[in-house]
């Protein structure tokens, strides 16, 4: 039941978890551009330094002790919840249910109890069936992806049933926004830019068959800070960009990048045994693969989405894919993650 909070709330504060990831990063800086005060709450001991100069207060701990996190949260009208495992290796995965489901809970138990006016909570577009570029996947699809037992996944989708329920059942003010597969800078891992980053130093094998939508993480962390003011909640807006082949996505990259295509395409039962075999031998070398076997299951999946919800409900804005592309290898080049090219990028 939702108590009267003993602190007084600070007007217009947000409290954003995960703040120090790629998308944490450019939901801060465009809460900060339209006037809001933010709280930023970061895992004790794993900052990047990406939040240093901007003007925020910084709290670490862990969301798995709700005791680092309680005493902030009555001063916060807004909480933004960024923060995730987001590794699909290994598939199996118990820090992936504890964080990304577990934990989730607990914070919504106590935004509840602090009055908290909107609970704007990331979850996954694979939290919905994909569809084909002609029929893209939508709010209304059902869950498909149970039989790649990809805790990932699975976490991001149970968390979100969770969270509909309390808002059914409690009034939990939370609003669900569903990203593809996010490209942009602060990749500071690096996460979904590692494609690219292999692309430009010749070190992918070649491409598969299937295609997903990708989309500019600067757009999803604009459409989470309209949920704060916009949108219905109990509802989840997915957030997705072009709908893509995976041999149309790395064409753009390359033109980006300035670098000619010369990639084959890799028969799908080819692809699922590299995965298998790049599995296996991370396992027994005690390093994360390049491409792993759940990872080569998806891949030659459709995994397209339509975001016109998010667009009619909360003013979901689609930036060109080659802006993202742009802004993450200029990021990466500007950070020490990738060389610096020897040629002029295409933005």
């Amino acid at each position: 039941m939702k108590s009267k909070p003993s602190t007084p709330k600070r007007k217009n504060t947000v409290l954003v978890t995960g703040a120090d990831g790629m998308l944490g990063n450019s939901v801060v800086r465009e809460l900060l551009k339209r006037g809001y005060a933010v709280e930023v709450f970061l895992e004790q001991g794993k900052d990047n330094g990406t939040l240093t100069d901007l003007p925020v207060r910084i709290h670490y701990g862990n969301l798995l002790s709700p005791d680092s996190y309680k005493s902030i949260l009555p001063e916060c009208e807004y909480l933004i919840n960024c923060a995730a495992v987001t590794n699909v290796y290994p598939r199996r995965n118990e820090l992936c249910k504890k964080l990304n489901n577990e934990a989730v809970i607990v914070l919504a138990e106590h935004a509840l109890r602090t009055g908290i006016k909107r609970f704007v909570h990331v979850g996954s577009a694979n939290s919905f069936k994909g569809g084909s570029k002609c029929y893209p996947g939508n709010e209304n699809c059902p869950f498909d992806l149970e039989k790649y037992r990809m805790d990932y996944i699975s976490s991001k989708y149970e968390a979100q049933v969770r969270l509909l329920e309390m808002h059914k059942k409690q009034n939990l003010p939370v609003i669900i926004v569903n990203p593809t597969f996010m490209i942009g800078p602060f990749d500071s891992g690096p996460s979904s830019g590692k494609m690219i980053m292999h692309l430009i130093r010749n070190q992918l094998p070649g491409y598969s068959k299937g295609g997903r939508s990708f989309v500019y993480s600067v757009d999803v962390a604009r459409a989470l800070v309209n949920a704060l003011k916009h949108g219905s909640t109990g509802e989840c807006y997915i957030t997705g960009g072009e709908n893509l082949t995976y041999l149309e996505f790395l064409s753009k990259v390359c033109d980006v990048v300035n670098i000619e295509f010369t990639l084959s395409k890799i028969p799908s039962f080819l692809m699922k045994l590299c995965g298998f075999c790049s599995s296996v031998w991370a396992r027994l070398s005690v390093r994360p693969p390049v491409l792993s076997y759940g990872m080569s299951l998806l891949a030659g999946k459709d995994q397209y989405y339509s975001s016109e919800k998010a667009i009619r409900e909360i003013g979901y804005i689609q930036t060109p894919i080659e802006q993202a592309i742009y802004d993450c290898v200029l990021w990466f080049m500007e950070n020490g993650k990738l060389e610096r090219l020897t040629y002029e990028l295409q933005g």
